[in-house]
């Protein structure tokens, strides 16, 4: 019981923490109420403004490779999920 309540203990002070720093906690607990598919679909429309902003802006700021191969394999991925649908 006590080693519960520990760890409980120590989950409240993380969250406090996180707060502390500023993320907004508020924001990852509504994500965490959305299904898996849907917080990969709403992952997917976010990844793609990224990538069309930073190819929009291609000219003024490059960039950064490891950021657009990471984009393709989401994008990869997904199709992947489609498939098994």
């Amino acid at each position: 019981m006590k080693a519960k309540l520990r760890k409980n203990s120590n989950k409240a002070d993380a969250i406090r923490a996180a707060a502390d720093y500023g993320i907004d906690i508020s924001m990852l607990t509504d994500n965490l109420k959305r299904s898996p598919e849907e917080r990969i679909r709403r992952h997917q429309i976010a990844l793609n403004t990224a990538k069309s902003l930073c190819r929009a802006k291609a000219m003024i700021y490059p960039c950064d490779k490891e950021v657009l191969l990471q984009l393709e394999a989401l994008k990869e991925l997904r199709g992947k999920q489609k498939r098994l649908s």
